[in-house]
C-alpha cells in the first residue's frame, strides 16, 4: 500500500517541477473546493435562516398556546392546570392576557394586540430581552405601568422612552355609548425582531394591569407553554387537545406559522439540489483531469506495469489520488465556508429586506452535522469519480505504452 501511496502523491504534487499534472491537480482541487464551499455555505444559509426565523417565533408565541375558542377567558382553569401537570414534556406555564385595543400618543392613534405577561416570564422564559434595541423591560414600575412596544409602532407614534402612551379599551359587547376603558402606560423598552407582524402591532404590559384594563379580575385568556425540546410541540398540542376536549384549544407554534414553516420545508430540498450540482460539476472536472493524467503519463503507466505493478496497484493509484484530491478540496472548501459565514455574522456583508424575510442580513449557521455530511459526500464520490480512468489506465498495455517513447 505504501508504494501505490507513493506513486499517487508524487503525481500530484512533484518535488522537481510544476507540471501539466499538476496543474490539473490544482484545477482539481480548485473545482472541489468552490463546490465544497457552496455546498456548506447554502447548507449554514438554510440553517440559520431557519433556526433565527424559529427562535423569533418561539420567543413571541412559545411553543404551544392553549386557550380557548370563543371566550375572553379561561373559565375552569384549576382543570386546565391539572391536566398541565401530568404532561411532563411541558417546562414552564406561562399565563397571558391576549386582547386587540387602541393606543395613542398625542395625536397618533393605532390598532394594536395587548399582551399582558408577567414580567419575569417575558425576561427569563419567553426571552424578548434579546430583541430590546432601547431602555429595559420594567412593566412592574410602582404608579404607571410600563409598557413594551417595537420600533415600528414607536416609530408611527413618534414616541420614545419615557413617553406616556394611553391605551383604550370597549368590549366586544359593549355598545356605542358605553363607557371606554382607559389606562396610562410609560414606555419603557422598545424591541426590534425584524418581524412586522410584531413589531407593528404588539405591546407588552404586566399580567395585573392587562387584567384591570381589560376588567377580567383575576382571569386570565389563557397559557403559554414551553416545552424542554420545541419540536415536540405538534405532538404535545395534540395531546392535550386530546385530553381537554372543546372549547379548549391547543396550537402549537407550527400551527400557528403553519404556511411559513411549510414554506421552509419546501424550498430546502430544491435549494441543495441546485447548489449541490455545483459539486458535481466539480467532482466530474475531476474525473476529467485524471483521465487526461493517464494519457499525460501513458509512458511512465507502462513503464510502472512493465516492472511488475499489477492492475489493482494501478487502480489503487488513482483511488489515492483522488482521495488527496478530495481531503485538500473539502479542507480548503470548509475554511473558505468558515471564513465567509464569519464575515457575514459579523459584518453583515450580505443584507436582505426585513419587511420580506423578517432579519435584516442573511444568517449563516454552519454546525459540525453539515461539515461531517459534507466531508462523507466529497470523499466517497471523489474515490468513485475515479473508476473510469483508473479502469482506463488498467486497459493499457506495457508494450503499446512504451512503443513511441
Amino acid at each position: 500500500m505504501k508504494f501505490p501511496l507513493f506513486i499517487a502523491t508524487r503525481y500530484i504534487f512533484p518535488k522537481q517541477r510544476f507540471g501539466y499534472t499538476s496543474f490539473l491537480a490544482f484545477i482539481s482541487i480548485a473545482g472541489l473546493s468552490i463546490g465544497v464551499c457552496a455546498l456548506l455555505l447554502t447548507m449554514g444559509v438554510l440553517d440559520g435562516f431557519e433556526g433565527e426565523l424559529k427562535n423569533k417565533l418561539i420567543s413571541f408565541d412559545s411553543h404551544i398556546r392553549l386557550r380557548t375558542m370563543y371566550q375572553l377567558s379561561l373559565e375552569t382553569p384549576g382543570y386546565v392546570d391539572s391536566v398541565l401537570s401530568n404532561v411532563s414534556e411541558i417546562k414552564y406555564v406561562i399565563p397571558y392576557v391576549h386582547i386587540s385595543a387602541m393606543i395613542r400618543h398625542g395625536q397618533e392613534v393605532e390598532g394594536v394586540i395587548v399582551e399582558g405577561v408577567r414580567e419575569t416570564d417575558l425576561k427569563e422564559r419567553l426571552n424578548i430581552r434579546r430583541f430590546i434595541k432601547d431602555g429595559r423591560i420594567k412593566l412592574d414600575s410602582d404608579g404607571i405601568g410600563g409598557i413594551l412596544v417595537g420600533k415600528k409602532l414607536a416609530d408611527i407614534l413618534n414616541a420614545g422612552i419615557g413617553d406616556t402612551v394611553f391605551l383604550f379599551y370597549r368590549g366586544s359587547g359593549a355598545g356605542i355609548l358605553s363607557r371606554m376603558r382607559v389606562k396610562k402606560f410609560k414606555i419603557c423598552g422598545i424591541y426590534e425582531s425584524g418581524m412586522s407582524d410584531y413589531d407593528d402591532i404588539f405591546v407588552y404590559i404586566s399580567l395585573k394591569r392587562a387584567q384591570s384594563l381589560f376588567n377580567l379580575g383575576e382571569r386570565f385568556s389563557g397559557y403559554q407553554l414551553i416545552l424542554t425540546e420545541p419540536l415536540m410541540a405538534d405532538r404535545v398540542a395534540d395531546k392535550l387537545n386530546r385530553k381537554l376536549g372543546f372549547p379548549y384549544i391547543a396550537l402549537s407554534w407550527i400551527d400557528l406559522h403553519e404556511n411559513l414553516v411549510r414554506w421552509l420545508k419546501i424550498q430546502r430540498f430544491p435549494i441543495l439540489i441546485v447548489f449541490g450540482l455545483i459539486l458535481v460539476v466539480a467532482l466530474f472536472n475531476l474525473s476529467s483531469s485524471l483521465t487526461m493524467m493517464v494519457l499525460e503519463k501513458k509512458g511512465e503507466i507502462g513503464l510502472l506495469k512493465s516492472v511488475g505493478l499489477s492492475r489493482k496497484h494501478l487502480v489503487i493509484v488513482f483511488a489515492i489520488e483522488g482521495f488527496i484530491i478530495g481531503i485538500v478540496g473539502f479542507a480548503i472548501g470548509s475554511i473558505l465556508a468558515l471564513a465567509i459565514s464569519y464575515l457575514q455574522n459579523r459584518f453583515g456583508l450580505i443584507s436582505i429586506p426585513e419587511e420580506v424575510y423578517y432579519m435584516s442580513k442573511l444568517p449563516m449557521e454552519l454546525n459540525v452535522e453539515n461539515f461531517i455530511i459534507g466531508a462523507v459526500l466529497t470523499l466517497s464520490l471523489s474515490v468513485l469519480f475515479t473508476v473510469y480512468p483508473a479502469l482506463k489506465s488498467a486497459k493499457l498495455s506495457p508494450t503499446e505504452c512504451l512503443r513511441y517513447e
